[in-house]
């Protein structure tokens, strides 16, 4: 394994289902298993709520499967981010919008970059009505 593993190379991932949130590995299995502890960053970029989840992993031997497959750390996330369908449908009201790649097209940065362009428009006081 890598001892040099910094930021930048941080597994991350989101759920398949929900693909608002997502997950940062910020442990390395080396570490994981020197300390007995995994800490994992979930984030709905729906809402923008982030949450460290630190669960512990044997440090020798199999690393034993959660009951159902899953931590329930993680499921008890899930269930409190599953957002209406309308808050799931527009990216652009999202708090991270730009999150997660998975599935987005050029329309969505063409919007958010929009949006962004008319908010600082009326911040200055400025006529919106002109294109940018």
């Amino acid at each position: 394994m890598r001892e040099d593993v910094g930021v930048d190379d941080r597994l991350e991932t989101y759920e398949v289902g929900s693909p608002w949130i997502t997950y940062v590995y910020l442990t390395t299995d080396r570490q994981t298993r020197l300390t007995g502890r995994s800490k994992i960053r979930g984030e709905c970029a729906i809402c923008g709520t982030d949450q460290t989840f630190v669960l512990r992993i044997p440090r020798v031997g199999p690393v034993p499967e959660p009951q159902g497959g899953r931590n329930p750390e993680r499921v008890g996330f899930v269930r409190e981010h599953q957002h209406t369908a309308e808050q799931r449908g527009d990216r652009t009201t999202w708090a991270k919008p730009l999150r997660n790649p998975a599935g987005l097209t050029l329309d969505v940065f063409a919007d958010v970059v929009g949006r962004a362009v008319n908010d600082a428009r009326v911040d200055r006081g400025e006529d919106q009505t002109t294109d940018p």
